[in-house]
């Protein structure tokens, strides 16, 4: 304990106590922490959002809105898999049912304001970023901009890259580059989600490096509860936790207490995972994880479609923030995580685990590359701004009121994209045809849809087939998904092409290191052999309504045409 103040690098104190910024008692405590709300609003405004259900919400919101009463969606097949988010579920369900959709986006910005302030918090306690209105200002002028649309812009127009992108994962390249984890794991994206939790990840390492080690591990299993893939992640912090402890010669009663602590609260997910997700037989169970990282979470789960220059360029962040905070006990917390996180990707891309790929050991990164990122700026931020000897051509206050403007600009910037974002909402295709679906559903029809359609099933809130996108995780359901998309591939013509990763890598080569789409063929069957294709799966499955995205089925007996808007036909079982 002797040693808790003691000075590493520049700015660097081994566990300072210090709130995020300046404080005074009473009313300027106050006045403080509404600053603080504020910065961390504005954070939260500039980073932006899209609308629901966009992309990946499709799946997570599934369940709970199937339970809240959606439409018909408890009468879908998917709704009777396992749920491999029950605390996010039950919050969509309640929220739902109690308040309405527009509380989700609520979530999201309050869920940002935790992450911004949680990483003000992790800098100031290293850094001491607090030690000066204008140094705070400043840094977090810098990561709001680093977080912004703006950021996305202007690193595609310094790469030369295309302004518009149709993939959000693919859109902002600053972020990818500095912010997100390798195979695109990320804490926030852009809408809300489980991983989202994520933040109390860095809520727990500030709690802890504030000697709040209860707190910090029960932060830490909050974001697994919600995302039960966090659970690696909240078990390596506690450990670190724990060394850390005994370093510091705490007793061993309070150290291992700790440990028995978070194994307790982590062990109901155990529980519920090992009930609803074990293996029903070693075969389906070998062949459903196949199914699970070749197709349904390509290309994320293959790291020989993601390691690379980027990948790379991520691990040199990371080592550079362990350098600079060597002499620091966030540095014993970022080491366990970056050692552990490499050597299970390492074994993993070696022995070619899918049990360990599904583990994501790499997801680690998620939080590891943000916070890296950010350790640096604070350490550069300080040798700048902290050098008597080196007075800067500006004032502390111009530079203040300059953040401040920064901090404005980034906030209308950030309105203006999200209203563009939700301007684009109408632009889904099919829309139409789901809103036709919406209001003329009843009760035992199966809509027959496009597999890669995202939205069908929330917006309409109608059963549907098949969706590649919404996966169920139980080796059993993951069956029956692949056995129904690969049927409605073969309806519509659409499939994987076969998948030699090492000759993909090659033909992606000059397009960097980022992920990409798996590679489909079109191949439409003729009228007659779908009409057959139809008739055995209104026999099997129950489906009773088909949209096409071009053609017909005109002369497919027992079939008629209930709408059509442009290319897109809806037809339904004639009764």
């Amino acid at each position: 304990m002797a040693d808790a103040h003691r000075q590493g690098p520049r700015g660097v104190t081994r566990d300072a106590m210090t709130p995020p910024i300046p404080v005074d008692a009473g009313g300027a405590r106050r006045s403080s922490w509404v600053t603080l709300l504020v910065l961390a609003l504005v954070f939260a405004i500039s980073y932006s959002q899209y609308p629901l259900y966009y992309h990946t919400q499709n799946q997570y919101f599934f369940q709970g809105l199937a339970k809240a009463g959606l439409g018909l969606l408890r009468n879908d097949w998917f709704a009777r898999t396992p749920d491999p988010w029950p605390l996010f579920t039950a919050m969509v369900e309640f929220t739902y049912f109690h308040a309405g959709l527009w509380i989700f986006y609520v979530y999201f910005i309050l869920l940002l304001g935790i992450y911004a302030l949680s990483l003000l918090g992790i800098a100031s306690t290293v850094f001491r970023i607090d030690s000066s209105r204008t140094k705070f200002l400043v840094f977090l002028a810098i990561v709001t901009a680093m977080h912004s649309p703006v950021f996305g812009y202007a690193s595609r127009l310094l790469l030369g890259l295309p302004l518009a992108e149709s993939s959000p994962h693919h859109f902002n390249v600053g972020r990818i580059l500095f912010l997100e984890g390798v195979g695109e794991k990320r804490l926030l994206g852009d809408m809300l989600n489980p991983g989202t939790f994520g933040v109390f990840l860095l809520v727990s390492i500030y709690l802890f490096l504030r000697r709040r080690p209860f707190l910090g591990v029960t932060s830490a299993v909050l974001a697994a509860l919600f995302q039960p893939s966090y659970a690696l992640h909240a078990g390596i912090l506690t450990l670190s936790y724990m060394f850390i402890m005994l370093r510091r010669r705490e007793s061993l009663g309070k150290t291992f207490g700790l440990g028995v602590y978070a194994f307790a609260l982590i062990s109901p997910l155990l529980v519920y995972t090992g009930i609803f997700f074990r293996p029903s037989d070693p075969v389906t169970w070998r062949e459903s994880q196949d199914i699970l990282v070749r197709l349904a979470y390509y290309p994320p789960l293959i790291p020989e479609l993601w390691l690379g220059a980027t990948a790379y360029l991520k691990m040199i962040i990371v080592a550079g923030a362990l350098y600079v905070i060597r002499r620091t006990d966030l540095f014993w917390i970022m080491l366990l995580s970056f050692v552990t996180a490499t050597g299970l990707s390492i074994i993993q891309i070696f022995t070619r685990s899918n049990t360990l790929a599904l583990i994501i050991p790499w997801r680690i990164s998620a939080y590891l590359v943000p916070l890296s990122t950010v350790i640096l700026v604070a350490y550069a931020l300080s040798e700048v701004l902290d050098r008597p000897d080196r007075p800067l051509p500006i004032s502390a206050s111009a530079l203040a009121t300059a953040s401040v403007v920064v901090l404005l600009v980034l906030g209308v910037f950030g309105v203006v994209e999200t209203k563009w974002r939700f301007d684009g909402a109408d632009n889904v295709k099919g829309l139409a045809v789901m809103r036709h679906v919406e209001t003329t559903k009843s009760p035992g029809q199966v809509y027959l849809i496009p597999p890669g359609w995202r939205t069908f099933r929330l917006l309409s809130g109608a059963p549907a087939f098949a969706e590649r996108s919404v996966i169920p995780y139980d080796d059993v359901g993951v069956m029956e998904w692949y056995k129904r998309v690969r049927l409605a591939d073969a309806f519509y013509g659409t499939a994987e092409e076969d998948t030699d990763y090492r000759s993909l890598r090659q033909k992606r080569s000059e397009e960097g290191s980022l992920p990409v789409p798996p590679p489909r063929i079109l191949n439409v069957p003729p009228l007659d052999v779908r009409c057959r294709m139809l008739t055995e799966l209104s026999a099997s499955y129950g489906v009773t309504d088909v949209v096409l995205e071009a053609g017909d089925l005109e002369g497919c007996s027992g079939w008629k045409l209930a709408f059509t808007d442009g290319p897109y036909k809806l037809y339904a079982a004639a009764p």
